[in-house]
């Protein structure tokens, strides 16, 4: 359920950021930014209580490489941005760090767990 549930508030997240994104030339307010952040910690945190309740190693092992291939899309997509972009603004760079890392953690989080795991064995 907490699963479902951080892809939900993450997935509404996401897609807010890009809404509020998609008109660069006008500004967004603090409350817009602010939500977003929100959105994206209420799923970190969903997601990490997803992660430990993970009953076998494979699972964690697929869910960290996912967040880790979503970070690293995410930071291409954040640099792409900054190099080709004329409204490249550090409100822009804010938002899009708060992804960056919630699935910098989330991979991280995951990873941990399957070496806990693995070193209790």
């Amino acid at each position: 359920m907490a699963l479902i549930l951080g892809i939900l508030f993450g997935g509404i997240g996401i897609l807010y950021r890009l809404l509020i994104t998609s008109d660069i030339p006008i500004s967004y307010s603090t409350s817009e930014a602010i939500t977003v952040h929100i959105m994206i910690a209420i799923s970190t945190f969903l997601f990490f209580i997803a992660s430990s309740n993970l009953k076998n190693n494979k699972s964690r092992i697929i869910m960290g490489f996912v967040f880790l291939l979503l970070f690293f899309l995410d930071l291409f997509i954040l640099l792409i941005y900054q190099l080709r972009s004329v409204f490249f603004t550090s409100s822009f760079a804010q938002l899009e760090t708060s992804s960056i890392l919630s699935y910098g953690m989330i991979s991280a989080f995951n990873f941990y767990q399957m070496l806990k795991e693995k070193i209790e064995k």
